[in-house]
């Protein structure tokens, strides 16, 4: 189930220690994403506000999946970070040059229906088929030249938990759970290693349930 109280951030290590460390959550310039129908309505959101600069976050408020884990933080140095959402999205509420919102998933035809279109919706709006991402974006647009990065200020205790990916092996894990928390003002953050593809209650079910098992099989499917 979704909570609603948290985003999550899947990105790299890197960035979970840096935001730890630094206490800053980074931007950055989407004109480098790979879906390229998302950096065009960002750029047309860009153009029509004439901002000269744009930089966005992704997250997720849904329950974890393996598509997740695999597009967003799909290596060994993948983790999922948990922010509170009202403390980061409160410091921000008084900066208007801040935007956010969950995305909103359309289909080719509906998009062609609309007889207009406020520009500031275009940053929020994706294809239907990503709709499962449940995304959630942050935005900062500026009058500034564009760099690669807009860093935000954070504070440690805003996470509340990281989860590191299902690849990892428990040696390493517990190294590097050991690292994050000897980190200044980390020890009570909460470090853990996803059983999404390794879990141990999962797999007595399976024992449970083979044990009340028929061995009967299926009926044969014409062909035609």
């Amino acid at each position: 189930m979704a909570d609603e109280t948290k985003l999550k951030r899947y990105t790299t290590l890197a960035s979970a220690v840096d935001m730890l460390v630094n206490e800053r959550l980074a931007l950055l310039d989407p004109s480098k994403w790979k879906d390229t129908n998302d950096t065009h309505f960002l750029g047309a959101f860009q153009d029509s506000v004439k901002a000269k600069s744009i930089y966005a976050a992704c997250f997720t408020q849904a329950a974890e999946t393996y598509h997740h884990w695999q597009v967003f933080a799909g290596e060994n140095e993948g983790v999922c970070v948990e922010i509170d959402k009202e403390a980061l999205l409160g410091s921000l509420v008084e900066q208007r040059a801040y935007m956010w919102d969950d995305m909103k998933y359309r289909t080719l035809q509906q998009l062609e229906r609309r007889r207009q279109i406020n520009a500031y919706e275009l940053p929020f709006l994706k294809r239907k088929g990503f709709s499962d991402e449940k995304e959630f974006r942050l935005l900062y647009h500026s009058s500034r030249p564009q760099k690669s990065v807009h860093v935000v200020p954070i504070k440690r205790r805003w996470i509340k938990r990281i989860i590191l990916n299902p690849w990892i092996n428990d040696a390493l894990f517990e190294s590097m759970r050991t690292a994050l928390k000897s980190i200044p003002g980390c020890g009570n953050v909460s470090v853990i290693h996803t059983s999404l593809i390794n879990n141990a209650e999962w797999k007595d079910a399976c024992e449970k349930v083979t044990e009340l098992q028929t061995v009967r099989r299926p009926l044969s499917r014409s062909v035609r």
